[in-house]
């Protein structure tokens, strides 16, 4: 009984072991400026193309009510509101701006007048893996204290950038081909890579040394030379305890072992 709550323990471990070189050789995104996402595949996504550089407007723009938004990207534009016939005091720097549009009405006549105000920066963008989907998003890192929009990417081809923003105006979706994935050139071994060579190195140096021992210091001949062959040998046996341990809930009475034969 004693042996089989230690090959559970076991089991258990080598589950855990196993699933955490997974999470941490995951492709996940690993920004680098507020423009590029790179991830372990060899590929990113990067904005910095967002703007054309002589494009007429520096910023896509949408509407939702009373609110216009505009965003630039990944690098702070200079927000001209004249361009939009927006009167503003002073020009604005940001990568998102947001336009509140009032309006006052009187006997005579109606006044419109705007509220403008740069709520996100190129200092403050991340961009973050989405917890409902797959995509990814951007996201400035004082949003969860001043309750800014996220802009979620949507990768589309062969149509010009523009921006949607919701109707709960929590988000803002830019679609465009920038968003998309684009292979990159290998600029180094991921840490995915580096785990299997340093496998195969360590598992080769184990075979040949032991093999070497096994021969010379322990006179041992044929498929004795291998080290440890009494356990490569249990191998499948194991495989398949533990297969059935995992299928049947971590439950040790199903696993069939001589402690198991013992008990009945």
């Amino acid at each position: 009984m004693a042996n089989s709550i230690i090959r559970c323990k076991f089991y258990s471990i080598l589950i855990l072991i196993l699933c955490a070189i997974q999470l941490s050789t995951g492709n996940k995104c690993v920004q680098q400026g507020p423009c590029i996402c790179k991830f372990d595949d060899y590929t990113e996504i990067n904005l910095k193309d967002l703007i054309p550089p002589k494009s007429d407007s520096p910023f896509l723009t949408d509407t939702i009510g009373n609110n216009t938004y505009f965003f630039s990207g990944c690098k702070d534009q200079e927000f001209d509101g004249k361009i939009y016939n927006i009167q503003i005091a002073n020009n604005l720097l940001g990568s998102l701006i947001k336009c509140v549009t009032i309006v006052t009405k009187t006997e005579n006549k109606t006044d419109i007048s705007y509220n403008c105000s740069a709520i996100g920066t190129d200092l403050h963008i991340l961009f973050e893996e989405s917890d409902k989907s797959s995509y990814y998003q951007l996201v400035y890192n004082q949003t969860r204290t001043n309750n800014l929009p996220s802009v979620q990417l949507v990768c589309v081809h062969y149509t010009p950038s523009y921006l949607k923003a919701t109707s709960t105006g929590d988000a803002l979706i830019l679609f465009s081909e920038q968003a998309c994935l684009k292979s990159v050139g290998s600029s180094g071994l991921s840490i995915g890579s580096i785990f299997l060579i340093l496998l195969f190195v360590f598992g080769a140096i184990y075979l040949v040394g032991g093999c070497l021992i096994m021969h010379f210091v322990r006179g041992a001949r044929g498929i004795e030379i291998i080290p440890n062959i009494d356990f490569w040998r249990s191998i499948p046996g194991l495989v398949k305890d533990g297969t059935v341990f995992v299928l049947s809930g971590f439950r040790p009475t199903v696993i069939s072992t001589a402690e198991t034969y013992d008990r009945i």
